[in-house]
């Protein structure tokens, strides 16, 4: 892990669209975040279409989509994690939500304890 201060996180996200209100409220929290660098990173598994009109709406946040024809949630976090461009990984499913200061949380206890691989 890299000393910077500013060490960058990548949100990954499998996903069915099928939660359209929590893949919103997913991003709102994201939106809220005060540890700004970070990339989120979509791989859909159906209902492409629902999910880029989503992301369309939340312009503001650097987010990608990964679009996958085949099911299955350790498929869809292997995909996505040959795209991520962080340092530090965070596995999300589509309907969880995050308080505003959580990356803050996150990128303090990887830099605390330098030489963990995971940190719960």
């Amino acid at each position: 892990m890299s000393k910077e201060a500013n060490i960058k996180i990548s949100v990954l996200v499998p996903t069915l669209g099928v939660r359209k209100n929590e893949i919103k409220r997913l991003l709102t929290s994201l939106e809220k975040q005060t540890y700004k660098n970070f990339e989120i990173i979509f791989v859909t598994q159906d209902n492409h279409q629902i999910v880029r009109d989503i992301l369309c709406k939340y312009s503001n946040l650097d987010t990608k989509q990964i679009i996958m024809n085949e099911k299955g949630l350790s498929r869809a976090r292997n995909r996505g994690l040959e795209q991520v461009l962080g340092e530090i990984v965070i596995l999300s499913d589509d309907d969880c939500w995050y308080p505003a200061n959580a990356f803050e949380i996150i990128v303090n206890a990887f830099k605390k304890r330098q030489c963990a691989k995971i940190v719960l």
